[in-house]
């Protein structure tokens, strides 16, 4: 069983990784494109991480829909498959973020270096707390697609109404954005309420999508 989960990580881990370099590499021909054309924007690290979100719920549908028919058919067992697709998505969460950071670096020592660090920053948070929430975001989106795409596989009812969740998703985010900066201006530790209301929204649409790759129809070959 740890065999097959190391193999399916290592799996789903890379691939994720090869779709991640691209979207990052397409991002900073758009990001250069932008800079020369004298339009205001935040560096590169704060665009990578913001967009970063929806790229996640894209891959997520990607990785559910298109993977989990091989992983059956190669002997993985659902409850495998799902620790491995968790395990590859917060990996390449952290690698998204190592490589933004580098290239962010690399930026900063030319006229590409950007207006400010992030838009929409969190009052009275540092950079690590705002990165950290923003960061916290991309596991919580990547599980958001997986549930559209695991819901639609089940017929469209399930599918729309895992649509409406990420709808639902999405505006919870911007209200706990604003709720952040009403705790920052308390002066104290509640501002990081906000990161483990994202914690707990993730773990909530983990535990759904659990229960739906569980009987989720595949063609066996």
């Amino acid at each position: 069983m740890k065999t097959k989960f190391k193999e399916t990580t290592q799996s789903l881990t890379y691939m994720l990784s090869m779709f991640t370099m691209m979207f990052l590499g397409i991002l900073l021909i758009i990001y250069i494109i932008l800079s020369f054309l004298d339009d205001p924007t935040s560096s590169f690290f704060g665009i990578s991480m913001r967009t970063a979100r929806i790229y996640f719920a894209v891959v997520g549908i990607t990785m559910v829909a298109g993977f989990l028919e091989w992983a059956v058919n190669s002997g993985v067992s659902r409850k495998t498959f799902f620790k491995s697709l968790l395990a590859s998505a917060v990996l390449t969460a952290i690698i998204l973020v190592i490589v933004a950071v580098i290239i962010n670096f690399v930026l900063s020592f030319t006229p590409l270096a950007g207006d400010y660090l992030m838009e929409e920053q969190i009052e009275s948070l540092s950079v690590i707390g705002n990165g950290l929430f923003v960061f916290l975001q991309s596991p919580l989106f990547f599980v958001t697609g997986a549930l559209i795409g695991a819901a639609f596989q089940k017929g469209f009812v399930p599918g729309m109404v895992s649509i409406l969740s990420g709808i639902v998703l999405i505006v919870a985010l911007v209200f706990t954005e604003s709720w952040m900066n009403y705790l920052a201006s308390l002066n104290g530790m509640q501002v990081y309420l906000g990161h483990l209301a994202v914690v707990v929204v993730t773990l909530i649409y983990t535990w759904i999508l659990s229960r739906i790759l569980k009987d989720m129809p595949v063609k066996v070959k």
